[in-house]
């Protein structure tokens, strides 16, 4: 699982998406709105409930209000199915 904030200005949503779809393995990535590269600092609870649910209920996370959560097949590019999900645009 790899969490990242939409507004990010120090890591690379589109090298971390181009990264994962390369390792050709099933894989799940959570972009959360209104985070930045320190998610903890803004959207803790969304960051702790995410871990909850991975680490310890050992599933899935769901979305939530703040977070769009797409699982990869091998061969699935989440950059072209995930990128137009999230703009500053579309975040209240």
């Amino acid at each position: 699982m790899v969490i990242t904030g939409n507004d990010d200005h120090i890591a690379s949503d589109a090298a971390a998406t181009e990264l994962l779809a390369a390792t050709r393995v099933r894989n799940t990535r959570i972009r959360v709105a209104a985070a930045g590269h320190y998610i903890q600092d803004l959207q803790y609870r969304y960051l702790r409930t995410l871990l909850e649910s991975f680490l310890i209920d050992r599933s899935e996370p769901r979305p939530l209000a703040r977070t769009a959560v797409v699982t990869s097949a091998a061969e699935f590019c989440l950059h072209t199915q995930y990128a137009p999900l999230y703009s500053r645009e579309t975040v209240s």
